[in-house]
């Protein structure tokens, strides 16, 4: 069944920048209005007038998602605001490139309660609501291949994302067993060219956090690409999105080796 979006919302976290900026311009192209949330009040408002002057009615609060009660009165006001919520993307993420053992403890907190913790709460806050409304309606959660295929140097990051993966497809199976309106997806891309590995660190860390950047620069899929892949997706409500499908051979040949019990290196 194809997901009405037109005239309803989409929720967005994770929206000062990056993928999130290019899913609400998307949403706003969709003719939906839009609730945006992100911890960055001034780039927000930025989008925000950004979204509007594409002609989408915007809420847009600054949230942080590492805060339940913070994700609880986003959800409220989007709901006041909005007739009618289709798609809440789970969105927000942070990067912070280190070698495992040499990850900063700030560094490893912050990656697992953005990427994780914050994944978990937002879904937590939307989705009694979306039951509620008893309509159709798809919750995004915004992985990566890092999922799948662990980068060193984004251990942590990796580790959040395959957890993320975890929390999607059990959230998918609970809502099935409860037949309900409400499905999910995983959308796992490669590279993305935004700002996320962007960041000042301190000594090796930031020669390597600036390798990602670059990397994502010079190779990554434009968000406005990737936004408009992953709205033909949603529209269908399909669980996996692999924005970059030459990377499923890749799934594959990892598939082979655990089932050889082949070591990864």
């Amino acid at each position: 069944m194809t997901l009405e979006l037109k005239g309803r919302a989409a929720v967005i976290t994770g929206a000062a920048g990056g993928i999130g900026r290019a899913l609400a311009l998307r949403a706003a192209a969709e003719g939906m209005p839009v609730a945006l949330a992100d911890i960055d009040a001034v780039a927000l408002e930025a989008v925000a007038r950004e979204v509007r002057a594409a002609g989408a009615d915007v809420l847009a609060l600054s949230v942080d998602v590492r805060e339940r009660a913070q994700l609880d009165a986003f959800a409220a006001r989007s709901f006041a605001r909005f007739s009618s919520v289709a798609l809440v993307f789970v969105n927000a993420g942070v990067m912070r490139a280190a070698t495992s053992w040499q990850q900063a403890p700030a560094d490893w907190e912050l990656t697992v309660d953005v990427n994780l913790k914050g994944a978990g709460h937002t879904a937590s806050a939307f989705i009694p609501r979306l039951l509620e409304q008893n309509a159709p309606a798809q919750v995004i959660f915004t992985g990566s291949t890092s999922a799948f295929l662990p980068r060193p140097q984004l251990s942590a990051y990796s580790c959040t994302k395959h957890a993320l993966w975890g929390l999607a497809e059990a959230m998918q199976l609970e809502l099935r067993a409860l037949s309900a309106p409400v499905g999910v997806s995983f959308l796992a891309p490669a590279g993305v060219r935004t700002e996320i590995a962007n960041r000042h660190c301190a000594g090796e860390e930031q020669t390597m956090q600036q390798t990602v950047h670059a990397m994502l620069e010079a190779y990554g899929m434009p968000p406005e690409e990737l936004a408009a892949k992953t709205f033909a997706a949603v529209r269908e409500q399909q669980f996996w999105i692999l924005p970059h499908p030459e990377f499923k051979s890749a799934l594959l040949e990892r598939a082979a080796r655990i089932e050889a019990e082949t070591d990864p290196a």
